[in-house]
């Protein structure tokens, strides 16, 4: 069976991802590939458990034809330790990242690939081909919103922040509203925050752009603070440091806008978890070839806003 990503087909041969992804691992792994037997590519096996990956010779076998009905092509398989994994999970395992999506995203990046259809079985139809237009926000929506609430200023905002970027407080639902533009300022949705607890709301279905980027490129601002939440990022701005937000810790569409945005320097202040941890890494996997990172080293179950502007520049950097 051919090996599919999210409904599409990875048309690049194996040997050749399997020496993209060799040149890109800092880990050690991916020493060996033998790729001379047509149906089978051996390399060494990447389990933590069976050298990592530092084995002498490799014992590792990665399925390499599309036309078997019983195993999917990149599926691996040692036969020396028992390792199994799909190819996506080899990703991850090659890279010590247990993040699928990760994984999926490199693949894709790293590879040519074409949609599964099935639309050759379909009567004929005009296929509209044209990316349709996105819709924005009339900005008057943002009027009703116009009040502040105490909440703003636990979270240590400053007044002149809150205004120059449109926070504001909705009554009905208890919550504090943001705006949120694209890189051109237009404005696509307003996201909200629980003043109440930490429920967080954001239209469903939508592509999260990079929050606060239309203000930095308005500026021309080569330099920024990258933060996961968008009262960090808020805060950081209360603090007088240029910063942008990932609603998250990032994905590849996030990272292909900034990567033509001109910004030149990235540090990184995530949260101090296993997913802040995770992410700064996925952040340098995807931009380290066309900007300087630096990552800021937050203390354990610590974010931005718990920090002070103190605190926050005595923080390591790698």
């Amino acid at each position: 069976m051919q090996l599919t990503v999210d409904n599409k087909v990875i048309l690049t041969p194996l040997p050749k991802i399997l020496e993209t992804l060799q040149s890109q691992l800092s880990t050690g792994k991916l020493k060996d590939i033998d790729s001379s037997n047509s149906e089978n590519i051996r390399v060494t096996c990447p389990n933590n458990d069976h050298k990592g990956g530092q084995e002498r010779h490799p014992s590792c076998n990665i399925f390499n034809l599309d036309n078997n009905d019983k195993v999917t092509k990149g599926t691996a398989h040692c036969f020396a330790c028992g390792y199994k994994a799909n190819f996506v999970q080899f990703i991850c395992d090659c890279f010590n990242n247990d993040d699928i999506q990760f994984a999926k995203d490199w693949l894709l990046e790293n590879s040519d690939v074409a949609f599964q259809s099935e639309v050759q079985y379909l009567p004929e139809i005009e296929i509209e081909t044209k990316k349709p237009e996105k819709e924005y926000l009339d900005e008057s929506v943002l009027t009703q919103y116009k009040h502040y609430h105490p909440y703003m200023w636990k979270r240590k905002l400053s007044k002149e922040i809150v205004d120059l970027f449109e926070v504001g407080y909705d009554a009905n639902s208890k919550c504090l509203t943001f705006p949120v533009r694209d890189e051109y300022g237009r404005l696509l949705f307003i996201t909200k925050r629980s003043v109440e607890n930490k429920s967080f709301f954001i239209p469903k279905y939508v592509e999260k752009p990079v929050y606060l980027l239309y203000y930095v490129l308005q500026h021309k601002l080569t330099r920024v603070v990258v933060c996961e939440s968008q009262i960090n990022t808020l805060y950081c701005w209360t603090l007088g440091i240029p910063a942008i937000g990932l609603f998250g810790t990032g994905d590849s569409f996030q990272y292909n806008i900034l990567k033509t945005s001109g910004i030149r320097i990235f540090d990184l202040m995530f949260d101090g978890d296993s997913a802040g941890r995770k992410g700064a890494y996925r952040f340098e996997q995807y931009m380290k070839d066309y900007c300087f990172i630096n990552k800021w080293i937050l203390p354990e179950g610590k974010d931005v806003n718990d920090l002070s502007y103190e605190e926050l520049t005595k923080l390591p950097v790698i």
